[in-house]
């Protein structure tokens, strides 16, 4: 379940690199979505359970479809590409469509797969894919604006909602560096700590993943390289669990910063970013 905190900000300070002055500028620090687990049987024969899979370590790509849309014929080449780029399914990145469409049986999508060149694994109503689409598309990870959606899981359960639409070449592979398929990533974290900062390093904007293990407030703060403190907030009630939260990084200049977070007033972990624009 998603759940909405109210979020009470602090004073924030954020130096310009450029020009030393100083600007305002206010996160907000969002709970990640929880997956919900399901079981399908793809065109195929083969089945796949959202859980087992993840608990394996595997980084799940979920593509929300059906086949008569237009738009989903239109990113269906490109999904390809990506799927192809990243193993086919062979490596620790699993690409899995789902039909939302009940009429989308087996024949049709295998039809459907033929013509568009579409070689990842696929579900429709005859394998229950329409009603495991159906927990995604009922709000609870986000607004659901229509298919094409993309969703990118790390093996941690938490969803990275909507992503790369329009698709592009390139548009998952931030989200499967946060999900840590090039790095090795604390999954189960027992105490407070940064889960990861991606894409590092980064040029217009950093994603910073956290974990906490208390309701607490969150400070964040970030220096460069002489020491200087550029950029501070704080943020009170924030919920236990996973959290994240965006830096944009036009005020920064080209260099290595060290990101510094403290709960409830206490330095707990500091993590370093690059920025290389």
């Amino acid at each position: 379940m998603l759940i909405t905190v109210a979020l009470f900000a602090q004073e924030q300070v954020f130096k310009n690199t450029h020009s030393g002055n100083i600007v305002s500028y206010t996160p907000t620090i969002y709970p990640r979505a929880t997956a919900k687990d399901f079981t399908v049987t793809f065109t195929n024969g083969t089945t796949g359970n959202l859980f087992t899979t993840l608990a394996a370590g595997n980084t799940v790509m979920l593509d929300l479809f059906f086949t008569t849309w237009p738009y989903c014929q239109a990113n269906a080449g490109t999904i390809e590409q990506t799927y192809t780029a990243h193993g086919s399914g062979n490596g620790n990145i699993k690409y899995w469509g789902l039909s939302d469409d009940p009429s989308d049986n087996n024949a049709t999508i295998t039809a459907y797969m033929t013509q568009y060149g579409i070689t990842n694994p696929c579900a429709g109503s005859d394998g229950g894919g329409n009603t495991a689409a159906a927990l995604y598309e009922d709000g609870s990870m986000g607004t659901f604006s229509g298919d094409p959606t993309y969703a990118v899981i790390c093996p941690n359960k938490t969803v990275n909602w909507d992503v790369n639409y329009p698709a592009t070449a390139a548009g998952f592979n931030t989200y499967f560096s946060g999900c840590g398929t090039t790095d090795v990533i604390d999954w189960n974290p027992i105490s407070t700590k940064f889960i990861t900062i991606y894409p590092n390093p980064a040029a217009e904007k950093a994603t910073i993943d956290f974990y906490l293990d208390k309701l607490s407030t969150v400070t964040v703060e970030v220096y460069n390289v002489t020491g200087e403190k550029v950029y501070s907030f704080s943020n009170s009630n924030i919920n236990s669990g996973f959290n994240y939260f965006d830096l944009p990084l036009s005020n920064f200049s080209n260099g290595l910063y060290f990101i510094r977070l403290l709960q409830d007033n206490a330095l707990v972990d500091v993590r370093k970013l690059s920025v290389s624009k």
